[in-house]
């Protein structure tokens, strides 16, 4: 289902909303967990090992399950955003992972974003709005966008699923774009067709988009790792290396993916 689009908004004539902008957070304020923001501007908010930045038209916090919950306090994107771990790229196959409840029924929509403020090689996954259950693209450029679909889970059947959504983005040594969504993969060439390869994992947003004022949203987790195990890469299933990620069940289907690549 791979198509190639000059912008976000042209997917199979079904997305009528705007493109949307990405909001770069300022430097960080001390850590912030949840507390009243006396002041306005960005706050440091730890969580799953990483120090993230929140947006100016949102609050953050930890639920007692340990997820995190994204408070809308004004218009806009709401983001967490970090600059990307450079240990996941030690061995040139970078992979990161993030799950989040949708309730299907708002307008709204949540990814996690790769190099979301690079001209370069760009990498997002998620569920848009009302239109699609998931989504995931490569892309490029900027101005335009120069993109195309990965995968598209509820684009023939538009209509979004409630419920909790795991989206995972590796990259193979080769530049290969490997993404699950929902224990579906999907893999890509088009950056590395297109010249875009070798590239880093960095910059990385988990972005919700829409949402009524003083809604909640809730993330469940997010990770990350520097041995993607597909393409060949079985070693990176060894060692306990297969439970990093949590979507395999046992080293052997490990293998199995990093052998056949599903």
């Amino acid at each position: 289902m791979h198509r190639q689009f000059a912008r976000f908004g042209a997917i199979l004539g079904l997305l009528s909303f705007a493109a949307c902008t990405n909001e770069v957070a300022s430097p960080a304020a001390p850590e912030y967990v949840g507390q009243p923001r006396l002041v306005t501007g960005p706050a440091s908010f730890s969580w799953k090992g990483v120090l993230w930045s929140v947006s100016t038209n949102a609050d953050a916090s930890i639920d007692g399950n340990g997820n995190a919950v994204l408070l809308r306090t004004e218009a806009g994107d709401n983001t967490l955003t970090s600059a990307g771990d450079p240990t996941v790229n030690d061995n040139g196959t970078p992979w990161m992972l993030f799950s989040y409840e949708d309730d299907a029924l708002s307008q709204q929509g949540f990814d996690l974003f790769i190099n979301y403020n690079s001209s370069g090689p760009r990498l997002s996954a998620g569920s848009l709005f009302s239109i699609t259950t998931g989504i995931g693209f490569e892309r490029y450029s900027t101005l335009p966008a120069i993109e195309q679909v990965l995968f598209c889970a509820g684009c023939t059947v538009p209509g979004r699923v409630a419920g909790r959504h795991t989206i995972y983005i590796g990259k193979r040594a080769d530049g290969t774009t490997d993404m699950n969504f929902d224990g579906v993969w999907s893999s890509g060439t088009f950056l590395k067709d297109n010249g875009q390869t070798p590239f880093a994992y960095a910059e990385t947003m988990l972005r919700r988009r829409g949402g009524a004022l003083g809604s909640t949203a809730t993330y469940y987790d997010f990770r990350k790792g520097g041995n993607h195990p597909a393409g060949g890469n079985k070693d990176a299933c060894k060692n306990g290396g297969w439970t990093a990620s949590g979507l395999f069940t046992n080293q052997g289907q490990c293998i199995q993916y990093a052998n056949t690549g599903k």
